[in-house]
């Protein structure tokens, strides 16, 4: 709400330790962290072996992606830049126009301003091939992508499990599962399912790799027995 980044979870890569600031969004992979800066800039924190924690000082980004070893920064003009390791042609960014970016593991999908969808990098389980069609967002696991039609309809390619049907307002995906939420602030997740509690309603999601939250219309945050233990657990545990 006041822009201030707050980081939990494990820290082997000093990933809980972000940079002072402000901040207008933030993705983190196993390692690495990267947040744009409410002055456009993008500030990186954790394991920087392949370059993909350097700062980006352009001053023009609006959202940031983080993945294996990689990241990408989509600017104001539609500009999607990407760093770091380059095993499969990761940084080699299509000449288009983005709205919005996912960075999966070693591969990475862009939702243009047209509503089709690019992928490009590792492609050892489909996670590259896109569908055809006209998406409103997109989002990028370990080794898949998931969008949303202009319908509300999830759709999926790479390893992940079947998407739940029926109609979403927003999508989240985390290392090998992905979560949609529809408009009655519902969540339903294609992976581990039993750990939601259905009786809430919920603002926002977010996925992590083996951890989530969620946050009410009541404004409060909600997370699996993964998260931090000052965090109200799904299952009633406090402690």
């Amino acid at each position: 709400q006041n822009q201030n980044l707050l980081c939990w979870g494990s820290s082997a890569y000093d990933e809980l330790s972000p940079p002072p600031g402000l901040f207008v969004d933030v993705d983190c992979s196993a390692q690495h962290c990267c947040a744009v800066k409410s002055s456009g800039d993008i500030s990186c924190w954790g394991s920087n072996e392949f370059g993909q924690a350097n700062d980006r000082s352009a001053g023009s980004f609006v959202s940031v992606g983080a993945g294996h070893e990689l990241s990408c920064g989509l600017h104001a003009t539609g500009r999607l830049e990407c760093w770091g390791a380059n095993w499969d042609a990761q940084l080699e960014v299509p000449d288009e126009t983005f709205r919005q970016v996912g960075v999966g593991g070693f591969h990475v999908c862009g939702l243009t301003t047209a509503g089709a969808i690019r992928c490009w990098g590792h492609n050892n389980a489909g996670q590259t091939d896109s569908p055809a069609g006209t998406f409103t967002e997109l989002g990028s696991g370990g080794t898949f992508t998931c969008a949303l039609d202009e319908t509300g309809a999830a759709q999926c390619w790479g390893n992940i499990a079947t998407p739940a049907s029926g109609s979403f307002i927003a999508l989240e995906t985390g290392e090998n599962r992905a979560c949609g939420l529809t408009a009655s602030g519902t969540m339903r997740c294609w992976y581990e399912e039993d750990v939601i509690p259905t009786d809430l309603s919920y603002a926002d999601i977010s996925l992590g790799g083996i951890s989530m939250c969620g946050i009410t219309h009541s404004r409060e945050i909600l997370c699996d027995p993964e998260a931090p233990a000052s965090l109200r657990l799904w299952n009633g545990r406090t402690d």
